[in-house]
């Protein structure tokens, strides 16, 4: 189902209607502008929103689809507005979520057939991170050769060229990305051992020396020990 028609209106309508200023011929202007998305009755509905004497001023911040739902040849769409809210002196940003429903025609012309009605806001996912440990039966020299390894490639592996890579990837589970990156260190590893070789856990730091921020990129590797280490997957 292709809703990139219905999503395109629904951003440009919402950035119109939540926006407004405190001065007559700006809402007047506004209230033309909307004509343009609403049928008579719905323009007529939303008349009283924005009032002449409105102490307030709206700038749309940004519009976000949260979920397009077609039935017949109306489309319920659920979105979420951010905006930024002035009066006088003071200014607060909010977000609101709301649906409403769009008529499509067969030339792919819209019109709002019910007006934004607030709803609940999603919320964010409960989720429990699983605690996972290193397995204590990997002894200490093993431990040791497996963080030389990964530190040294991950000191190569940013400007690595495919053929490079190939000393320490099997399978081109890892590919070349060429970016201008530093390594730091290594962030939590946790090594664990299966009956092929081993399942690694592992954060790896870096300084990114173009935007100069740093980042942590999570990796989950299986790796064996084929005369010298070799990374086997990575997911």
């Amino acid at each position: 189902m292709n809703t990139s028609g219905v999503e395109s209106f629904t951003k440009d309508f919402a950035k119109e209607y939540f926006s407004w200023k405190n001065n007559k011929e700006e809402i007047e202007k506004r209230m033309s502008t909307l004509g343009q998305y609403f049928t008579e009755e719905g323009l007529a509905l939303s008349q009283d929103m924005v009032r002449a004497d409105i102490p307030t001023s709206s700038e749309v911040q940004s519009v976000k689809i949260l979920d397009v739902e077609k039935s017949s040849e109306e489309f319920a769409v659920l979105f979420l507005v951010e905006q930024r809210i002035m009066e006088g002196k003071k200014a607060q940003s909010i977000s609101s979520a709301y649906r409403m429903t769009i008529f499509e025609d067969e030339k792919g012309n819209h019109i709002i057939t019910r007006l934004p009605t607030m709803i609940a806001k999603p919320e964010k996912a409960e989720y429990e991170v699983k605690q996972v440990e290193s397995d204590s039966e990997i002894d200490a020299k093993t431990t040791e050769g497996i963080t030389e390894f990964l530190e040294t490639f991950f000191k190569l592996y940013p400007s690595a060229s495919e053929k490079e890579l190939e000393y320490y990837v099997e399978n081109e589970s890892i590919r070349p990305i060429n970016l201008n990156l530093k390594f730091v260190e290594l962030v939590n590893p946790i090594y664990r051992k299966n009956w092929k070789g081993f399942q690694l856990n592992v954060g790896v730091k870096y300084l990114n020396e173009v935007e100069k921020v740093t980042n942590i990129y999570q990796y989950q590797l299986k790796l064996i020990k084929d005369g010298n280490w070799k990374i086997i997957d990575s997911y």
